[in-house]
């Protein structure tokens, strides 16, 4: 299967993920798709960040959920003037490759854990703190 993203949403990530903790599935970015959207999360336990986007050109049946670890994140190197990427998974198998349009990929194996629920901890609406 294949997900499309903003190179630079994934990229984002790493300022809100966690580096080198004992709870190893915070390590890496959560990628969760189906056919019209993408969505990436990423907690290091204190706070979070969550990207979501609409697309056509996913090629996802049904829904799909992965760990992307984040050392294989930061090899990506952003790019002025192509900002897409393409995700290959293949969930048999839990491995995949990060493509870059310019030229660059990166084969990654999802990290096998159960990343926490995010949408459970974030606030439905805003308010104003008066």
């Amino acid at each position: 299967m294949k997900i499309t993203l903003p190179l630079s949403a994934l990229r984002a990530m790493i300022h809100t993920s966690s580096d080198g903790d004992i709870r190893y599935y915070l390590n890496g970015v959560h990628v969760i798709a189906t056919k019209t959207h993408s969505r990436l999360e990423s907690t290091n336990g204190h706070y979070c960040g969550i990207f979501v986007y609409e697309t056509d050109d996913n090629e996802v049946e049904g829904l799909i959920d992965f760990i992307v670890p984040l050392d294989e994140v930061k090899m990506l190197k952003p790019s002025k003037s192509l900002d897409v990427l393409t995700i290959e998974y293949d969930a048999a198998t839990k491995t995949g490759t990060l493509n870059v349009l310019a030229g660059m990929s990166v084969r990654f194996t999802a990290i096998d854990g159960k990343f926490p629920d995010l949408e459970r901890v974030m606030p439905k609406t805003a308010t104003s703190g008066v």
